[in-house]
């Protein structure tokens, strides 16, 4: 009831002002209080704290308004207080309060037909769920924090996603929560082959975002690559008995990745967001994998295009840390690459690529050389090239590529 969060309310406040309660530990902000005078002094306390003066019964009350006898007030708090054996209950009892009044008021604003667009009340609502994120933290809480994920580790529980290559995973330890990673290259390298790959060897619902591609035909590369039956022969239905009995393998094993494919043709950023919001927040998707970022629309088409991209790619990167978890993007590379005698590429042959560099945790580039020469000795091999890489180090990773089934592979996997 409003009279039992007004008690509690003047509880913390009273402990604040004779020392009981750092205000800083709390995570209380002016706007979790329900009575205006609350917020007032809260937000006085919240001040001081900040400039680090100690918010007593003095110096809060010279912080506020003239209008009041604040000293009064505030002596009947720090009089009245019942103790902090309770702050931490009642700490989370004004934000539970605030919360449910936050949705609320979300709620009726979207039955009153607001002209918010439906994407910014979800992201709303999900902003709600983090408000308990604490951001500020002790070397010492850093610490143990970080030796626990070590010794989840060390126990044989993964904290990244597995892209099923070993010695890529080697370099980079995994798809990272919060990570933006580009995987850049030339057309006919094998871009959206590549990252199907990585995506199926996440077992716990990915979400792919397929800009190029019809559903129908990534699930039938999926059943390529799984399955692994020529994608000609499933293309023009010449299938024998034993490949349609691979397929059928395939299908049950992709389908209990539990993954989700938003085929639609050129989204806008703004789509990408809520889809990929609405998949974790109702199904838990680990990943997203995006084919391509290039193909992406953005909501303000006068913009330059290179504005554009990178407006997109810094959402993207915003979009990872917000949901917690990685985002695979692939990027086209320029012409110019053609150019050169050296024809693999660089980070700054990414179309648009400025802001792209600076926002990737992770830029890989894709190259095969049989494409540019046939009679090449590393037919059935891709150059998988790390130019960027915040966990870790740069350099030259080779995995084996099968044309037929479009499968990536490990070279220790490799079948002469």
């Amino acid at each position: 009831t409003k009279g039992f969060l007004t008690m509690i309310e003047r509880n913390i406040i009273g402990l604040v002002l004779i020392g009981q309660l750092d205000p800083s530990t709390t995570g209380l902000e002016e706007k979790h209080f329900t009575n205006f005078a609350h917020k007032q002094i809260w937000e006085s306390i919240t001040d001081l704290t900040m400039r680090k003066m100690t918010p007593d019964l003095i110096t809060v009350a010279e912080a506020l308004p003239k209008s009041d006898d604040w000293f009064t007030i505030l002596g009947r708090m720090a009089k009245e207080t019942i103790g902090s054996f309770s702050a931490k209950d009642h700490v989370k009892k004004i934000k539970e309060n605030w919360r449910v009044k936050a949705i609320q008021d979300i709620g009726a604003e979207m039955q009153n037909g607001s002209d918010t667009n439906v994407n910014t009340f979800i992201k709303s609502l999900m902003a709600l769920d983090s408000t308990e994120k604490k951001y500020l933290h002790s070397f010492e809480e850093a610490s143990a924090a970080a030796v626990d994920e070590i010794e989840k580790v060390m126990d044989g529980d993964s904290l990244t996603v597995p892209t099923g290559l070993f010695d890529v995973d080697k370099v980079m330890g995994g798809l990272h929560n919060s990570d933006l990673i580009i995987v850049a290259a030339r057309p006919a390298m094998g871009k959206t082959a590549f990252m199907l790959n990585i995506a199926e060897a996440n077992k716990n619902a990915p979400l792919i975002f397929s800009t190029e591609m019809s559903r129908v035909q990534a699930a039938q590369r999926l059943f390529s690559i799984v399955g692994n039956v020529p994608n000609h022969k499933i293309r023009t239905g010449d299938i024998s008995d034993e490949d349609f009995a691979r397929i059928g393998s395939a299908i049950e094993s992709i389908n209990n990745h539990g993954g989700w494919i938003y085929d639609k043709s050129g989204p806008f950023m703004s789509e990408i967001e809520s889809v990929a919001r609405q998949v974790k927040h109702d199904h838990g998707c680990t990943a997203i994998y995006l084919d391509y970022l290039q193909r992406i629309k953005h909501e303000n088409p006068k913009l330059p295009k290179h504005e554009q991209v990178g407006d997109i790619a810094m959402r993207l990167k915003e979009l990872a840390r917000e949901l917690n978890i990685p985002v695979v993007a692939l990027a086209q590379v320029s012409r110019k690459v053609e150019e050169r005698t050296d024809k693999r590429p660089e980070m700054g042959d990414i179309k648009d690529s400025g802001t792209i560099e600076q926002e990737a945790d992770i830029i890989l580039t894709l190259y095969r050389d049989n494409v540019y020469n046939k009679d090449s000795p590393d037919g059935n091999i891709c150059e998988v090239n790390f130019k960027k890489n915040r966990h870790g180090g740069t350099g030259l990773v080779n995995v084996q590529w099968t044309a037929p089934t479009m499968v990536f592979d490990n070279l220790t996997n490799m079948v002469y």
